[in-house]
């Protein structure tokens, strides 16, 4: 009986398989870039606003003429895209931050959810920024949660 339900097992599998196929079709590509005043974006991702049609990148930046040594990147930047991507107009930073590098972000209902890293303290305990912000990028609250770093 255990050696029919396997062979069965395996066939459900092989069938379930042999059905999924997926393809992706490229539609179209896009170059964006930081605004004029940053000389870096860097960890650019980009997120839909259904309700708005439109889209925003959010990345880290480096003002232009900073005075901290290369690479330090400084705050979080954000710029809007109509659903053509071409720039709106609408730009800005994510208030809360002192410098910035590579996070996470997911939009959920209206409410942008952003996690990075505030590195780690002496002991080892890792410790992050957990921000929520508006879908106007507004700070609605924020947490630092700490991991021990075996965590």
């Amino acid at each position: 009986m255990k050696k029919l339900l396997t062979i069965f097992s395996a066939l459900i599998c092989l069938q379930l398989t042999s059905n999924a196929q997926i393809s992706l079709n490229q539609l179209n590509s896009y170059s964006l870039t930081p605004n004029s005043t940053d000389t870096i974006g860097a960890f650019a991702r980009i997120y839909y606003h259904p309700s708005r049609n439109k889209f925003h990148m959010i990345y880290a930046a480096r003002p232009a003429g900073c005075a901290l040594p290369q690479g330090i990147l400084t705050n979080f930047a954000w710029r809007e895209y109509s659903s053509s991507m071409v720039f709106t107009g609408n730009k800005g930073t994510l208030a809360g931050f002192t410098s910035a590098g590579d996070f996470a972000m997911v939009m959920v209902d209206s409410n942008y959810y952003h996690l990075t890293s505030l590195g780690s303290t002496s002991s080892g305990i890792l410790k992050y920024k957990l921000s929520k912000f508006s879908d106007d990028f507004n700070v609605v609250t924020s947490a630092t949660i700490t991991l021990n770093s075996h965590d």
